[in-house]
């Protein structure tokens, strides 16, 4: 007995030892999600119906909106013109009761990053918000092959009691323009220029409202007030880096302003911005770029 004890004891491997702790650990952090952001605690079997692909999901679509927390929203009149779009599209935290009264209170996405395993910043929508403001699906940055489907999985396992619907950012492979920032003196892309790849895949496509995607050139849409209460869940605005105007804004300027010049040889597709933006960017001298008040 006491030798079958110790023989079981020695096949305890370092590294089953390890998987066993972060086993616990992560259920541990599953437990705070649970009593702070109602993310479940038990995974879930992915539907298939329900994980979908983005650009098949949209479809044909003619106009679309993508909102960001700019304060270039409250420094223009964006509400009609995001409304009138086909498909509307919030990208990462909002805070949509603050910023309704400027964009309005139907949208049918919100593409986020993605969430780590433990300790992570939650940009998701509160279930209550997403009903409220009747979107359908949540788009995760992130592939189906990143890190061999595990973020997206967690994504799923998070966040599928919220939303009809659970997307993905699609594969380069699958892209006209792919994802190398380089290109464009950055590091990474961004969330924007990811949902714009997606986007330009749709041919019937013709027009992009751009509201809130002031690319760091002004400070954040929240009052004050908003960002205290809500700091455990809504990025800061510096959070990409210590110099994000740098390392997101210009070269996010750079990717949209090159892959917009590329489409336009084949297609027409304009985009607008609010007027406010053009006393901060120079804008190209094009026939595809608009300006709302």
């Amino acid at each position: 007995m006491q030798r079958t004890y110790l023989n079981r004891i020695k096949t305890i491997t370092p590294r089953k030892l390890k998987n066993a702790l972060l086993y616990f650990y992560f259920k541990y952090h599953r437990a705070i999600y649970y009593f702070t952001f109602r993310i479940p605690i038990y995974n879930k079997k992915v539907e298939k119906g329900r994980l979908v692909d983005f650009i098949d999901w949209v479809g044909p679509i003619e106009s679309a909106a993508i909102v960001g927390k700019g304060s270039s929203i409250l420094k223009s009149n964006p509400k009609k013109i995001i409304q009138s779009c086909e498909f509307k599209c919030i990208v990462n935290t909002v805070d949509m009761d603050y910023l309704s009264p400027y964009i309005g209170n139907t949208f049918d996405a919100q593409m986020t990053t993605h969430v780590g395993r433990s300790n992570s910043i939650v940009p998701v929508l509160s279930k209550k918000l997403i009903n409220q403001y009747n979107i359908k699906i949540l788009v995760c940055n992130s592939t189906k092959s990143y890190r061999d489907g595990t973020v997206l999985k967690d994504y799923w396992d998070y966040f599928n009691n919220r939303v009809p619907f659970i997307s993905y950012m699609s594969d380069d492979q699958n892209l006209y323009f792919d994802g190398d920032a380089k290109k464009y003196d950055g590091y990474a892309l961004g969330i924007t220029a990811n949902l714009l790849r997606m986007l330009y895949e749709i041919k019937s496509l013709k027009k992009i409202v751009f509201a809130g995607i002031d690319a760091y050139h002004f400070g954040s849409a929240y009052s004050e007030d908003s960002l205290k209460k809500n700091k455990q869940i809504f990025y800061d605005n510096n959070a990409p880096s210590l110099d994000p105007l740098n390392t997101h804004g210009k070269p996010f300027l750079k990717f949209l302003f090159s892959t917009l010049y590329e489409i336009n040889k084949e297609r027409y597709l304009e985009v607008w911005f609010p007027k406010i933006l053009k006393e901060h960017i120079h804008f190209p001298d094009e026939l595809y770029f608009k300006y709302y008040d």
